[in-house]
């Protein structure tokens, strides 16, 4: 085969870097400039807004499904696949949802062609840049020499997490967060806390140091607020006058100022202020336990 089907060493090369099938393979490989001047125009993508982001999303879509191994219809007649892209990435904007009955059905749409699919693609055109144009070096000694934006980088984490910012992407992969609105807010304050909304401000390490110094000031805090009492006054929900048992656990909820307690069935106990401490707290880490003879909620790290 290689000598009489791909007798060129350099084709073979590029072919395999594709990590597709050869007609596949063949397709990107004489498609790769054109793909790669896509991703060249997201170098604004930093500064694009919604519309902007989910439509160069939706492009890539769009191109990579032109090889077969990408291909995506849509949903159902009603539902295109763009519906499902949006509502994956940016559901706030989306002008369809699922239903209550039909949102597993568009989860494992949107996980069979963006996650696993879109990325696919994105891995497979990636990695054909860095063998044709990245040098040698460090992966990201070779991303600048192929002169792809910072951007693209996170492109297969956005799409993964379900998100079009970057750094929430990298807050959730990092685990300092569990969901997207809790991961979108710590990325808004690493958006205020940059000089410019620019490609340069998504360079890995730049967000990386970000995220380190932002994780040393938690821990200090909240090493410092573990210094502060751990117990706060709480009103009792319940008639308590007859008990003579020992302290309850009790597990928070809280909103806004104020905190509920609750036992493990759910019962609702007593209720309180939230203490000046709590703000760095991980409620995930502590035991709480309501003392209904003093009408006190005391915690301490779980063991």
């Amino acid at each position: 085969m290689a000598e009489c089907i791909y007798p060129e060493r350099a084709r073979r090369r590029a072919l395999y870097y594709t990590g597709l099938p050869p007609r596949d393979g063949s397709i990107l490989v004489e498609r790769l400039s054109e793909i790669k001047s896509i991703l060249q125009e997201a170098v604004a993508y930093a500064a694009w807004g919604t519309p902007e982001r989910i439509n160069y999303f939706a492009r890539l879509v769009e191109t990579t499904r032109q090889i077969e191994a990408f291909g995506v219809r849509d949903l159902s007649a009603r539902i295109p696949w763009s519906d499902v892209l949006t509502w994956w990435m940016a559901p706030e904007s989306a002008d369809q949802s699922p239903t209550p009955s039909s949102v597993s059905r568009w989860y494992n749409f949107a996980s069979r062609h963006f996650i696993y699919g879109l990325n696919w693609a994105l891995g497979s055109i990636v990695g054909s840049v860095l063998e044709r144009d990245g040098g040698d070096g460090q992966l990201l000694e070779r991303w600048q020499q192929c002169r792809l934006p910072w951007s693209v980088l996170w492109f297969k984490d956005m799409v993964s997490w379900g998100t079009l910012d970057a750094v929430t992407s990298c807050v959730l992969s990092r685990k300092d967060a569990y969901t997207r609105p809790v991961a979108a807010s710590i990325a808004a304050a690493y958006w205020e806390a940059i000089d410019e909304i620019t490609d340069a401000a998504l360079e890995p390490r730049r967000v990386a140091e970000w995220m380190r110094a932002r994780t040393a000031v938690s821990t200090a805090g909240a090493e410092e607020d573990e210094m502060q009492p751990q117990q706060v006054n709480a009103e009792l929900l319940e008639d308590f006058s007859a008990y003579s048992g020992p302290p309850l656990r009790v597990l928070p909820s809280v909103d806004g100022q104020r905190i509920t307690w609750y036992d493990p069935a759910g019962y609702l106990l007593a209720r309180s202020d939230r203490p000046q401490n709590w703000r760095r707290l991980d409620p995930m880490k502590f035991d709480f336990v309501l003392d209904p003879t003093s009408s006190v909620v005391t915690w301490q790290h779980y063991v």
